[in-house]
């Protein structure tokens, strides 16, 4: 009996530790169902996702290319727009340089061409300032205006030639009719003169007769160099060579000529309207003054105090350069190497106070004159 108990016990607790083991086992089993259905659902959670993403990101690239699409229409727009403004930016700048450069060349003389390029060249500047560059319209530009100033410049020297032409010619007329109307008194002088003379010689008055053909042989000398006169052109005269310290600085010259025969009475008339007289350096007697003068001054051009207007005659350059010339091409002159400047050296040395007491001179010498 007790063996029996024994045994239904022993078998009792084993089929109780099958029975834990088994329970064990299925709740072990239970959690890997568990966890394997969760894996399940969260790969078909990840699915779905997946497929969620991959139809959002098919509609983001669809509405990305549509849009790049778009952008690349408004590109191509806006690149039109561009190069329509910027073809209008180049008619204007054209149209802007023609306008420009035909007023310029409307407006340039013979005396102001330096001054019109400078503002041809500001007007090029202001284009290329706002992005508009042609060089080669500017040299054609500059080229116009160069054969526009040219043509000026050679009209006017024609010009010039024709009214000196006149000019001589007119001199040269009145000098042949000042000369003729001298050779007429002369020959009408002469003739009175030879009557006397035979009369003389017929009443055999011999004193009588020697006084009247001295007479006669002076007046035949004067109607010899009145001839003379007539054949020789007018152009001797004298080339000047003059300073003014006082008004221009040193080493700066004036070259004229004259055909007056008081050439410091001209010289003085040049001095009227500056604050110091002129000091003459050299007056040089020649047979053709205005031809020296001319070469003198082409000679002496690139030294010339107006660059712009060549007509003047002011030069800075050293004397011993200008004797230089003028004796290779007239010979030895006399010439005077040092400025008197008497005036301004005295002006310098006048104090305030002895400017007043000569003007208190003046002013009572002028009321004792009234």
């Amino acid at each position: 009996m007790e063996n029996e108990f024994i045994y239904i016990a022993s078998a009792f607790l084993v089929l109780f530790c099958l029975t834990i083991i088994l329970l064990l086992v299925s709740i072990k089993r239970g959690k890997k169902i568990k966890e394997q259905a969760s894996l399940l659902k969260r790969r078909d959670d990840s699915v779905e996702r997946y497929n969620a993403l991959e139809k959002t990101l098919e509609q983001t690239k669809k509405e990305a290319q549509d849009n790049y699409f778009a952008l690349e229409e408004r590109l191509k727009n806006v690149e039109s727009e561009l190069d329509h403004k910027a073809n209008n930016l180049i008619q204007t700048a054209e149209k802007l340089l023609k306008d420009h450069t035909d007023f310029l060349a409307s407006q340039v003389t013979a005396s102001n061409y330096v001054e019109t390029k400078n503002k041809l060249e500001e007007v090029f500047d202001f284009c290329l300032a706002h992005d508009y560059e042609n060089q080669e319209a500017l040299k054609q530009a500059q080229k116009s205006l160069q054969r526009k100033f040219e043509n000026l410049v050679r009209k006017d020297l024609e010009q010039q030639s024709q009214n000196e032409l006149k000019d001589k010619m007119r001199e040269e007329r009145t000098f042949q009719e000042k000369v003729k109307g001298e050779l007429e008194r002369l020959e009408q002088e002469k003739l009175s003169l030879q009557r006397e003379l035979h009369n003389a010689i017929h009443v055999a008055n011999e004193k009588q007769a020697q006084q009247l053909q001295f007479k006669l042989d002076r007046v035949e000398e004067h109607i010899q160099r009145a001839s003379d006169q007539s054949s020789t052109s007018t152009t001797s005269g004298f080339v000047y060579i003059l300073s003014n310290y006082g008004s221009f600085g040193e080493e700066v010259f004036k070259i004229g000529f004259t055909q007056s025969e008081n050439p410091q009475a001209e010289i003085d008339a040049l001095s009227e309207t500056l604050p110091f007289p002129f000091d003459i350096h050299a007056l040089i007697n020649a047979s053709n003054a205005e031809q020296l003068y001319q070469t003198l001054k082409e000679r002496l051009q690139k030294y010339s105090v107006n660059k712009v207007n060549l007509e003047k005659d002011f030069f800075a350059v050293p004397l011993d350069k200008i004797v230089e010339i003028g004796e290779e091409l007239e010979g030895k002159f006399v010439y005077e190497k040092e400025p008197e400047a008497l005036e301004y050296f005295q002006s310098m040395e006048t104090s305030v106070e002895d400017l007043e007491y000569l003007l208190q001179v003046k002013r009572q010498q002028q009321n004792s004159e009234e």
